[in-house]
């Protein structure tokens, strides 16, 4: 069984739903050399983000999880929450660039892009 981190987190309280079930299965799933850190705050030049899980193995590395609840679809070979899931994980995991520097001090990851940032043409 893998550790939750921290081991007091209440995961009962633990919001949305699709989350807690998937670090349930995580935690019931994995050997007891993996670490699963729910939420994990990060910030993307200046804007709060968060990274839905991130596993730990002292042998394999880290994982970053951006977990998926809710209504998703395929249309036409496309999965889709709304619009291409695609494009939701290109957006959300920027936020990758910014554990990158983090740990390494720097990175070469593209970052995120800002709201205000202007259209390409």
């Amino acid at each position: 069984m893998a550790i939750l981190v921290p081991a007091e987190l209440d995961l009962g309280g633990l919001q949305p739903e699709s989350e807690r079930n998937v670090i349930r299965q995580l935690l019931n799933g994995l050997d007891d050399d993996w670490y699963i850190v729910p939420k994990v705050p990060v910030l993307i030049e200046g804007q709060n983000a968060e990274i839905d899980v991130v596993l730990v193995s002292p042998h394999l590395g880290v994982v970053l999880l951006e977990i998926k609840g809710g209504l998703i679809s395929v249309r036409d070979g496309v999965w889709c929450r709304g619009q291409s899931l695609i494009v939701w994980a290109i957006a959300e995991g920027r936020a990758a660039a910014a554990v990158d520097k983090y740990l390494m001090g720097d990175t070469s990851l593209p970052a995120p892009i800002v709201a205000s940032a202007k259209a390409l043409n």
